[in-house]
């Protein structure tokens, strides 16, 4: 049995959300997103297991959205935005790239020793 059968989530299109997204599928969940006509093949792949939203959909438990659009986050569901740093604290407004990111994860000292 997946642990989040029943879970329904939505979420917003962005290479973030769409990773976790993927995660909370193979978990179980029922993730809804919108298709875009920029969808590459990363995201596709990212996104087959995915729904598209329609108004027979149950309301969401839980909304993803990337930083950059969490205005479009509707009422009365549990909000989950995405941040590389989050959104208060001391390391808010640090610049996030791929690079930084790597290096901030650990993962750049364990592959340089």
């Amino acid at each position: 049995m997946k642990p989040l059968t029943g879970w329904n989530v939505s979420q917003t299109p962005s290479l973030v959300t769409d990773v976790a997204g993927c995660l909370l599928a193979a978990l179980g969940a029922r993730v809804t997103r919108p298709q875009t006509s920029q969808d590459s093949a990363r995201e596709a792949v990212l996104n087959r297991c995915k729904h598209q939203p329609n108004e027979a959909d149950p309301p969401p438990d839980i909304a993803f959205t990337h930083e950059a659009h969490f205005d479009r986050a509707r009422g009365g569901q549990t909000h989950v935005l995405v941040t590389p740093y989050g959104v208060s604290g001391p390391a808010n407004d640090r610049p996030a790239s791929d690079l930084t990111l790597f290096c901030a994860s650990g993962i750049a000292r364990m592959l340089t020793g």
